[in-house]
């Protein structure tokens, strides 16, 4: 239901963000930066442009590496023309975009990778990969880069975003290049309006036919937490996770890329806005034995305290797992215990116990089968006797003896 109402809100704000912008917006240099001859070199200087200088073009996007410092640090420059006729290549983050919303930091300063990977770091397996990516099972071929295996090549597919351009990293060596025009922002979502510029491509991957040159695309980013959710024309396409230094690590780790131990607890597993997670983070506890069942809507936490961050929301009459009893507390006129609780997609957390009730188990009835198993037996013994008579001592011990291994063999039976 959330995801339903946040779709049906996103394509309302579409619709008044909708106006077609694009040759319609002008860019500026918002700091004074110098213009450089070719993209692959920032060390050969055209000129010094002022801060305030209108660009009337932008035609291609590239990355190149500053080791001005002693270390490599990327650098995205734009081509650009001058209003005075200059062209060369500028860097990125000196352009804006006049009447244009700012894309806010938290989503321009962080490398943004797609959510699934978290599945891939939780399971610990490097082959879940395939789930997600099957291009690395069934199409890879490692003749096609000196024969490294695929988990030495396969990189997490990324996606940047800045003011004037968006960069999707797929497959490892696939680039795709928009160069934005207006940004719009409402209701907290932000809609770029851009242009697809181009894309370099090594092998086939999802997005080869996705768009074409020279498309114009609209997108809109909602930003939650941790998350981030993309959009293209109302439909999600995207559920990105930031990806930072250590998570990064942590999954060169995992695909063997360097010679050292897989880690997943050195990562800060991500939160939406109101702390809840899309993935369960990993847990020591596994092997999910249902014991209760919620008899409402019911929401998972931290720790035992309504003012603790929800892990998930579990619907009415989901099967949990209670791992221990904390502290009691009364809620809404209900006195009851908060619960430790196993959930059956994997997370863990604290419950109010007050909404759930133990699953009622129906004892087994060995009885009625004890009676017939011992008629049984007993019949031939009884038909054998004269009639009168009592049974003999013997014949009465063995009697017992059939009927009971035949009770014990019957129970044995039905606990299998």
């Amino acid at each position: 239901m959330r995801k339903t109402l946040t779709a049906l809100r996103l394509f309302a704000a579409w619709l008044i963000c909708a106006q077609p912008l694009f040759g319609q917006d002008v860019y500026f240099t918002n700091r004074a930066e110098t213009l450089y001859e070719r993209s692959f070199s920032i060390s050969i200087p055209i000129t010094r442009l002022d801060e305030g200088t209108v660009i009337t073009h932008i035609g291609n996007v590239r990355h190149t590496f500053d080791w001005s410092t002693g270390e490599s640090v990327t650098v995205f420059l734009v081509e650009v023309q001058t209003e005075s006729g200059l062209t060369g290549w500028l860097a990125a983050d000196a352009v804006s975009i006049r009447d244009s919303v700012a894309l806010p930091e938290r989503i321009t300063e962080n490398l943004w990778m797609h959510s699934y990977y978290l599945d891939v770091l939780q399971s610990g397996y490097m082959e879940r990969l395939f789930e997600h990516e099957p291009f690395w099972h069934d199409g890879y071929d490692p003749r096609m880069v000196n024969g490294w295996p695929w988990y030495h090549i396969a990189s997490p597919n990324t996606i940047r975003f800045s003011n004037v351009f968006v960069r999707i990293q797929e497959l490892s060596y696939n680039s795709h290049w928009f160069i934005n025009g207006r940004v719009e922002e409402n209701d907290g979502s932000y809609f770029v309006h851009a242009t697809y510029a181009r894309k370099s491509i090594s092998f086939s991957g999802h997005f080869d036919n996705y768009f074409s040159e020279g498309e114009d695309v609209k997108f809109a980013l909602q930003p939650d937490g941790d998350f981030l959710d993309v959009f293209v024309d109302g439909i999600r396409i995207f559920t990105l996770v930031k990806f930072d230094s250590e998570a990064e690590r942590q999954f060169g780790n995992l695909m063997n890329w360097r010679d050292e131990p897989f880690d997943i607890s050195r990562i800060v597993w991500p939160r939406r806005a109101d702390g809840t997670m899309d993935i369960p983070p990993p847990s020591r506890h596994s092997g999910f034995e249902s014991s209760h069942l919620t008899t409402a809507q019911l929401r998972v936490r931290d720790e035992p305290s309504t003012d603790s961050l929800i892990v998930t929301t579990l619907d009415a009459d989901a099967e949990i797992q209670v791992l221990e009893t904390g502290s009691v507390e009364t809620i809404g006129g209900t006195t009851a215990s908060w619960v430790r609780v196993f959930t059956a997609k994997g997370f863990t957390g604290w419950a109010f116990s007050g909404f759930i009730e133990l699953i009622a188990v129906e004892p087994e009835a060995p009885y009625p089968v004890i009676a017939e198993a011992l008629e049984e037996q007993a019949a031939p013994i009884a038909a054998a006797t004269p009639s009168g008579q009592p049974m003999p001592p013997l014949s009465a011990f063995v009697a017992v003896a059939v009927a009971a291994i035949a009770v014990v063999l019957l129970v044995k039976r039905k606990k299998k």
